[in-house]
């Protein structure tokens, strides 16, 4: 997990919070987050599992508004970007490197660069004050995952580099998955199961939105 490096710290203890510290929020207004990608982010039960774990730590109402589609690639995350600005978020949470990667979608590297840049400024210009997350979902494995995207090892090469130079922040998921039972977990080499991905994304996601939101 790489919260080391975006300056983020863990997330404060729901005493602390009862005790009156500093992420104390006696409005108890609510924290708006948005979900942007792909059929990863589409998938269910996971963000449920998202809402109710960053709910439990800022100890605030969360409203999560999933805005993925299947097949979905940073193009079509660009034709997104104000219905992700009309919803007011604190939180824009974002992943198309799957699909960008994909051979029969086939975005090129620097034009999906160069869409999630545009995605970020746009929202960052609209909401100086979002926390922007980028995120390596899981692994992929065999002909519908792994052979048709030979170049997603680059793709989601972009987002620590986007890190660094565009004031978001860049999760790595793919390290929580436990390799030996990935046909279980991603039974068709792309796409996780709701269970798994409430296991191995959503903690990891929710852990890094706590720590921005509470820092």
């Amino acid at each position: 997990m790489r919260l080391a490096r975006l300056g983020l710290q863990p997330c404060i203890s729901p005493a602390k919070l009862a005790s009156g510290g500093e992420a104390s929020n006696p409005m108890n207004l609510s924290l708006k987050i948005v979900a942007l990608g792909t059929s990863l982010t589409a998938t269910p039960l996971w963000v449920d599992k998202l809402r109710t774990d960053i709910q439990s730590c800022v100890r605030r109402d969360v409203h999560v508004e999933v805005v993925a589609r299947s097949g979905a690639t940073s193009r079509w995350g660009v034709a997104q970007i104000q219905q992700v600005i009309r919803a007011t978020p604190d939180v824009v949470t974002m992943e198309f490197a799957a699909n960008d990667a994909n051979l029969r979608r086939f975005v090129s590297l620097s034009e999906s660069r160069r869409n999630h840049e545009a995605i970020i400024s746009a929202v960052h210009q609209a909401l100086p004050t979002a926390n922007i997350f980028v995120f390596a979902v899981s692994p992929t494995w065999g002909p519908r995952g792994a052979w048709i995207r030979p170049w997603l090892a680059d793709y989601y090469a972009l987002y620590p580099r986007l890190a660094d130079t565009r004031r978001v922040g860049f999760i790595d998921a793919r390290p929580e998955w436990d390799l030996s039972a990935l046909r279980s977990t991603i039974p068709d080499g792309l796409h996780p199961t709701g269970p798994a991905m409430a296991k191995f994304v959503a903690p990891i996601l929710a852990k890094a939105v706590c720590a921005s939101v509470l820092k």
